[in-house]
């Protein structure tokens, strides 16, 4: 992947900057997502990998980094906790210090979300920010999978009961 912009510490990359993931095992890049002064990365082999200001736990590492110039830095984010087996991750979705994630395994789909949590855009079931990825509480169990999300809020998308997609969405955080 290449970025430019405003780069960290303090300077200006005014030409794109390579990215290279050398610990993963699939080191291909099939998405990327941004938020305020950080980014996601998906990789070809199901692993988020994140980078930038981590001031409120929007880099999914369990502690607090500081600020981490490369996505394959600090590793990728550990979604163990959250699913059982090697989930496939079909979306996601950065605000301005949160990411959430869709995956999907055996069970089905789970969303999770981590990072800032002031105005609960993390839909999660308490109060506070998220340092590693933390189910979603959802109001149906047939939430399809993360729609977007803004600076403090984040939806999802339900399916309709047998009608093959279509439904509502359902958002959470400010307004």
């Amino acid at each position: 992947a290449y970025c430019w912009g405003d780069g960290m510490p303090d300077e200006y990359l005014a030409a794109p900057m390579s990215f290279a993931f050398d610990g993963s095992p699939e080191p291909g890049i099939r998405s990327v997502e941004l938020g305020t002064n950080f980014g996601c990365v998906v990789s070809v082999g199901n692993e988020i990998y994140c980078w930038g200001h981590d001031e409120r736990g929007q880099l999914g590492k369990g502690e607090l980094v500081g600020d981490v110039f490369e996505p394959g830095d600090l590793g990728p984010v550990d979604l163990g906790s959250i699913s059982s087996g090697n989930p496939t991750v079909e979306r996601l979705v950065l605000g301005d210090h949160h990411a959430c994630a869709t995956l999907r395994d055996a069970a089905g789909p789970i969303s999770a979300c981590w990072g800032a949590n002031d105005a609960g855009q993390l839909g999660i079931a308490r109060e506070g920010d998220a340092h590693t990825p933390e189910r979603v509480r959802t109001v149906a169990s047939n939430a399809d999978q993360l729609v977007g999300a803004g600076a403090e809020h984040t939806c999802l998308g339900f399916r309709r009961p047998g009608e093959g997609g279509g439904g509502r969405v359902a958002c959470f955080g400010a307004n």
